[in-house]
C-alpha cells in the first residue's frame, strides 16, 4: 500500500516537472486598430502577428474628392501584404482589392506567424481613402 502511494506520488511529481518544463507557447492572437488616409500609395507600420495561421484585416473606408476629377477612377483600392524580413528582402504575400466606400474584409490564409506589413495604393484621381478602424489580426486555421 505504501509501495503504491509513493508511485503515485512520484508518478505525479514527474508529470509535473516535465509540464514545468516545456516552453509556454502564448496562443493569444495578435490585434491591431490603426487608421490610414492616402490619395495614392501608403505603406502600414510593421507589425508582429503571432498565436495564428492566417492575417485578417477589415475596415469600413469612405472617399472624398481632395482635387481634381468629379469621380474616381475605380470604386476600390488595393492592400498587398509583405512579410517582413530584412530591408532588401521581404516576401511578397498577394493583393487584394478593398471598398474604398464602406466594410470590406480579407484573410491572408496560412502566412503563419511573423512581422507583415500592408502597402496600399489606388489611383492619382484627386481622391483620398480614408479609415479611422482598421483592423488587423492574426487567427487561427479556418475550418
Amino acid at each position: 500500500m505504501k509501495k503504491r502511494k509513493f508511485l503515485k506520488k512520484l508518478g505525479a511529481g514527474v508529470i509535473l516537472s516535465i509540464m514545468l518544463s516545456l516552453p509556454i507557447v502564448s496562443l493569444a492572437a495578435s490585434d491591431y486598430y490603426s487608421s490610414l488616409s492616402f490619395d495614392s500609395t501608403l505603406k502600414g507600420a510593421t507589425r508582429s502577428f503571432s498565436g495564428g495561421y492566417n492575417v485578417v484585416m477589415e475596415m469600413n473606408a469612405s472617399s472624398y474628392r481632395s482635387s481634381g476629377s468629379s469621380a474616381p477612377a475605380s470604386s476600390y483600392f488595393s492592400a498587398a501584404l509583405y512579410r517582413y524580413h530584412t530591408i532588401l528582402s521581404d516576401d511578397y504575400l498577394g493583393t487584394v482589392s478593398y471598398k474604398r466606400d464602406g466594410y470590406s474584409l480579407y484573410y491572408w490564409i496560412g502566412v503563419g506567424s511573423g512581422s507583415y506589413y500592408f502597402k496600399f495604393s489606388k489611383a492619382i484621381d484627386g481622391w483620398t481613402v480614408k479609415s479611422n478602424n482598421v483592423h488587423m489580426y492574426s487567427q487561427g486555421q479556418l475550418e
